[in-house]
């Protein structure tokens, strides 16, 4: 199996570049310095106001916030009788409000505190939320996260890029249990500032600089960036799965702030956790007489844990059921369950009806969770056509953009006035999951009704999978390749390049997770032939990690 190096960039780059001043990398350095590990004591307290035998000579800043500590008894070795230590209780938190040379003055946040406490900036991992406006860049912004992301200080959760308020933003560090906010906006008028902005979760801005970003550093932010080039051609992992598998997501359902890798073969959910390696946690079953269509994850109630989202179809194919499940005890807890079809995207809950004589039906609207109950709220206005799954935004120059797939499995860019502008020369192999119509009269053929892939959007590429028929005429007959595209779109047309290529068979479905992609595919017909020959299981089903970097 190959990564496609985008050669075509490295052609049309300059041989003798000079090196474009990264604005990040003194900004990182910046942000750092309110975190630096440090251990001081409490000289006094007056009013509130906390006076701290440490300075700018120990690199104390203004804004910072330190955690206060009592001291405690002193312990020893039971046996030795060695000191240890002391234990300590937590009081509170000050935050720096006027620094001297070797001392400074502070406010109490939380808690209290007293002559001779500790006061400390512990070295672990700070958690930070990361949001980036609709008026940045993509690829510029992430040019600052992976320079955070590289200092191995922070554990970053990321914001969705949408317009966000303030108090929606706090709602979310709450959420995400993040210590401090991180915000970055394009200036109005200042075509190359940008202002990033620190604010505690409480609200409290501690920091704020003026970034000059040239156009130069973009477009290599851009170009370096844009079709995720630059990995490994070998994948991180490559794993013979032991159950068939046609769905995957990748998330947290348990809230250990690690990764989960879900899975599904239509009626079982498997549960791996991915760091290096990939462990198998435990599985559970869904409804016997249902075959899962749709597989999504997204913390709906907030509380640092993933819901599993099932959109499944009877045996009968007369009704879609969709379910909630929350993970309790190491077992599904169905949360919820609704007819018609489910989907999580950009933060929101989606809900789209079902019909047999139709498929989908009706408009779609979004489902609200509010005070432990489900509650449906505003319906959405979609451009003829577009149904619940179809369908992605992607942010251009010229606002954001629906790029969707269509009956016939091409895909079609819409303007800002919803007219096609462009429509992809070939399909995209075919639908996985396609079902006849019901008929209302026997005689009378209605036609089909499909599920279409999952489409994942990073900045302006959107990743799309695509596949080769067996037979051109006979698609039934499974799949000989298939390959991940990306699309990268403009205003007025779309551009692809193969983003992995060459997999064997039929890849069932993606996801992606900070930079990698996980997919599941199947050799075609199902069969390894060498496994015959050695005795093996020649059924086969592969799980495969790539990097995208």
């Amino acid at each position: 199996m190959k990564r496609f190096l985008f050669f075509i960039l490295l052609i049309l780059m300059p041989l003798t570049a000079t090196a474009v001043k990264n604005p990040f990398v003194p900004a990182t350095e910046h942000i750092l310095s309110f975190f630096k590990p440090l251990e001081a004591e409490v000289l006094r307290v007056e009013d509130k106001r906390v006076w701290i035998n440490a300075g700018e000579k120990q690199g104390v800043k203004r804004g910072m916030r330190l955690k206060v500590f009592e001291r405690g008894a002193p312990f020893h070795h039971p046996v030795t009788g060695e000191y240890m230590g002391r234990i300590e209780r937590f009081r509170g938190i000050i935050q720096v409000e006027e620094v001297e040379g070797t001392e400074s003055i502070c406010s109490m946040v939380e808690g209290d505190a007293h002559k001779d406490d500790l006061v400390r900036i512990s070295g672990a991992q700070t958690r930070m939320l990361f949001y980036q406006d609709l008026s940045v860049d993509y690829f510029v912004g992430d040019g600052l996260y992976q320079e955070l992301r590289k200092t191995e200080r922070f554990d970053i959760a990321d914001a969705p890029i949408e317009k966000l308020s303030l108090e929606k933003l706090l709602e979310l560090a709450r959420k995400e249990k993040a210590d401090f906010i991180l915000k970055l906006n394009k200036l109005p008028q200042e075509e190359h500032t940008l202002r990033l902005t620190l604010l505690w979760a409480d609200g409290r801005e501690f920091y704020s600089e003026d970034l000059t970003v040239d156009d130069e550093f973009v477009r290599q932010a851009r170009s370096s960036q844009e079709f995720l080039t630059g990995g490994i051609e070998e994948p991180l992992l490559l794993y013979s799965l032991p159950f068939g598998a046609e769905h995957i997501c990748t998330g947290d359902v348990d809230g250990d702030k690690k990764l989960d890798i879900i899975m599904s073969n239509g009626y079982e959910i498997y549960v791996y956790s991915y760091d290096v390696d990939l462990s198998y946690l435990y599985q559970s079953s869904l409804t016997k007489t249902e075959d899962a269509l749709w597989l999504d994850l997204a913390d709906i109630d907030g509380d640092g844990k993933d819901e599993i989202i099932v959109s499944a179809i009877t045996d009968s194919e007369d009704q879609v059921i969709s379910h909630i499940y929350r993970v309790v005890d190491r077992d599904l807890k169905e949360i919820w369950q609704t007819q018609g079809f489910l989907r999580a995207y950009q933060g929101k809950l989606l809900w789209q009806d079902f019909s047999p004589f139709e498929g989908y039906t009706g408009r779609v609207s979004e489902v609200l969770y509010k005070k432990g109950t489900f509650q449906w709220g505003d319906t959405l206005n979609l451009p003829p056509d577009i149904n619940i799954y179809n369908f992605v935004k992607v942010r251009t120059g010229d606002g954001e953009l629906y790029l969707y797939v269509d009956r016939d499995n091409h895909l079609v860019l819409l303007n800002r006035e919803n007219l096609p502008v462009w429509r992809s020369e070939e399909d995209l192999g075919g639908f996985l999951r396609s079902f006849e119509k019901k008929k209302y009269i026997q005689m009378v053929e209605r036609g089909r009704w499909s599920v279409p892939d999952r489409m994942i959007v990073r900045g302006r590429t959107v990743i799309v999978p695509a596949r080769t028929p067996l037979a051109k005429k006979a698609k039934t007959l499974g799949y000989k390749e298939s390959e991940l595209r990306a699309y990268s779109v403009t205003e007025f047309s779309v551009d692809s390049v193969k983003l992995i290529s060459d997999i064997s068979g039929t890849l069932f479905d993606f996801s992606s997770f900070d930079d990698k992609i996980a997919f599941i595919n199947k050799p075609p017909l199902g069969v390894v032939p060498k496994n015959l020959l050695r005795g093996k299981n020649p059924f086969i089903i592969y799980l495969q990690i790539f990097s995208m970097k």
